[in-house]
């Protein structure tokens, strides 16, 4: 399990995508990862648009979840299918 975050001022200089991308290279060499899940709040917009950008898929919901500034607030959870030949 990994935990990652941007800080908001470093937002767009593409450290997202960067370390998304090494996580995906890492998992495709090796041979007992078929997938890879993750969780996000339903309130991190740029959060879920990178995911998405990178191929990740919703799979899942958490109605409810978490209280963020006095609102409900969903936990999504997606994946990204590695392609493997058996």
């Amino acid at each position: 399990m990994l935990d990652m975050g941007i800080t908001n001022h470093c937002h767009g200089l593409g450290i997202g995508t960067l370390l998304i991308s090494v996580i995906i290279k890492w998992a495709k060499q090796n041979q007992l990862l078929t997938i890879i899940w993750l969780e996000i709040y339903n309130s991190n917009v740029s959060g879920k648009a990178l995911y998405n950008k990178m191929g990740f898929l919703e799979c899942g919901r958490i109605k409810d979840f978490f209280k963020e500034n006095g609102q409900l607030i969903d936990n999504i959870r997606m994946d990204y299918h590695l392609c493997k030949s058996f």
